[in-house]
């Protein structure tokens, strides 16, 4: 099956998280279990997959160790964004205990245009995925937005806290750039179409990391990576990429088949430079004749950049 996502455009599929109740939040949704059932011929079990309510111990070590961090929430308007939040070596931006993960000093790291950090609010949902590129190891987190004051918020419980395997992650080493070392960002562009750009980062991509969203579950933030190319640029703002089976839970796909809230995120490893999507998603599932025909149809249409290099 593939996902076909296009720039923010108002969708018949989108569903707002007003709804959303963080006392009674989830594991999996009802169509979680249909998206199970239709690709593994089975509901899982969640207790299968050690979903825990607290951050174990493994989990707590690996997150207080790690340079950057993946975030996911939603703004007003119930649009997902994700953003990947850093600090300074040496000065602690991320402190994790069994009950919450308390973030500092973001807002002199981040611009002020960053989409999730500018849309910080108590008891909204968030999403967190710690990865670690060189050891492909990750560990996710979905819980509740405390905001405690500038540049320090945390995300609370009720905590779903759970692995991931390290399928599809490309193996990459790191080097942190001191402030005083870097280039003067650059203005942020807005647009809803591609530039030249863009297009030759998304062509070449091996990883990117993705945010959904559902009111029963909250927010999700997890890591998409394959070889260059597997995300396909099918015009000026759609973008669409194959989903690969991994670890049989499949909420991220499950979220956006009820609520095509998506937003994902693309950094270009060399330089710097990083784009902010977000926008509507769908399923092309390829067990049905018409799956099959549009997809092929995609493929058929996704534009080739003129020139594309990417480590």
């Amino acid at each position: 099956y593939l996902i076909m996502m296009e720039t923010l455009q108002d969708s018949q599929h989108a569903k707002s998280l007003g709804d959303f109740d963080h006392e009674k939040m989830g594991i999996f949704h009802e169509t979680t279990y249909q998206v199970q059932e239709r690709y593994y011929g089975k509901r899982e079990d969640a207790k299968a997959h050690a979903f825990r309510t607290f951050i174990p111990k493994q989990h707590e070590d690996f997150y207080n160790k790690l340079p950057f961090t993946v975030l996911a929430t939603i703004d007003d308007s119930a649009n997902v964004w994700v953003t990947v939040a850093t600090g300074e070596p040496g000065k602690r931006f991320m402190m994790a205990t069994p009950n919450e993960v308390t973030f500092s000093g973001l807002d002199k790291m981040a611009s002020n245009d960053d989409p999730v950090l500018k849309n910080l609010k108590s008891r909204r949902p968030m999403g967190m995925l710690g990865i670690e590129l060189h050891t492909r190891r990750r560990n996710r987190l979905n819980g509740v937005v405390e905001v405690c004051q500038s540049g320090h918020f945390k995300i609370k419980g009720p905590l779903v806290s759970f692995g991931n395997c390290p399928q599809y992650i490309t193996e990459r080493n790191w080097k942190f750039r001191p402030q005083s070392e870097r280039k003067q960002a650059k203005a942020t562009s807005i647009s809803k179409v591609f530039s030249k750009d863009q297009v030759k980062l998304i062509s070449c991509a091996t990883t990117f990391f993705m945010g959904s969203a559902h009111p029963m579950t909250g927010v999700d933030a997890s890591h998409r990576g394959g070889p260059i190319g597997f995300v396909r640029v099918v015009n000026e703002n759609t973008i669409m990429w194959p989903d690969f089976p991994g670890n049989r839970m499949l909420k991220s796909l499950s979220n956006v088949q009820e609520n095509s809230k998506l937003g994902v995120w693309f950094g270009d490893f060399v330089n710097g430079n990083v784009i902010h999507m977000t926008g509507n998603g769908r399923v092309i599932w390829g067990d049905t004749d018409k799956g099959r025909e549009e997809a092929k149809t995609l493929r058929c249409s996704a534009l080739t950049p003129e020139t594309a290099r990417f480590p």
